[in-house]
């Protein structure tokens, strides 16, 4: 591994939440811990080796719930940059959802927006969304668009998925899909 990802850490401070060998400490995205609260809840911590280090920079989020990464095209001799992001969002209803679960996915579909027209994209973490059967792509798309002369769009495949969520699909995971049909 190069980058090491890690959502939920529970951290209610800035600081790593462990030392790895031979990574560094790219940033710990926090919430303020209840003062009810035992414990923190939510938060992502990044790390990265140290020998790529140099190549990885943290970018400004318009929100709290997400962290973004960049890796430098030139450093890692690539042809675009690429843009990681990080997200943990709370489960709908808990304490912890502070923001309206709308608000959040508009944020992010913003933030791929703004960071695609730069370069390529990844996108991870925990979303607490039960998508259950939900498709993730414009259903016959090729019926609206049968002739389009876009190069750059390419018609979906379809494989039908399996029920992957034991759960009913739930707000986060409609949001969730609607965001992968409209990036």
């Amino acid at each position: 591994m190069h980058i090491i990802s890690l959502v939920e850490t529970w951290s209610d401070s800035g600081k790593p939440v462990d030392n790895i060998p031979g990574f560094d400490f790219i940033c710990n995205s926090t919430r303020k811990k209840h003062k009810r609260a035992r414990r923190g809840s939510g938060g992502i911590a990044l790390y990265v080796r140290s020998s790529i280090y140099k190549g990885i920079s943290k970018l400004s989020c318009t929100f709290n719930n997400a962290v973004w990464v960049k890796l430098d095209k030139h450093i890692f001799n690539l042809k675009n940059d690429i843009f990681i992001d990080t997200v943990y969002f709370s489960p709908e209803y808990s304490s912890g959802c502070t923001e309206d679960i709308n608000e959040v996915y508009s944020k992010l579909l913003r933030n791929i927006e703004h960071y695609s027209q730069l370069g390529d994209i990844l996108i991870q973490g925990d979303f607490n969304a039960y998508t259950n059967t939900i498709p993730d792509f414009v259903i016959s798309d090729e019926a609206k668009f049968p002739k389009s002369n876009d190069n750059e769009y390419s018609i979906d495949s379809h494989n039908l998925r399996k029920k992957l969520d034991s759960k009913s699909a739930n707000g986060s995971g409609k949001l969730l899909s609607d965001l992968c049909k409209e990036s």
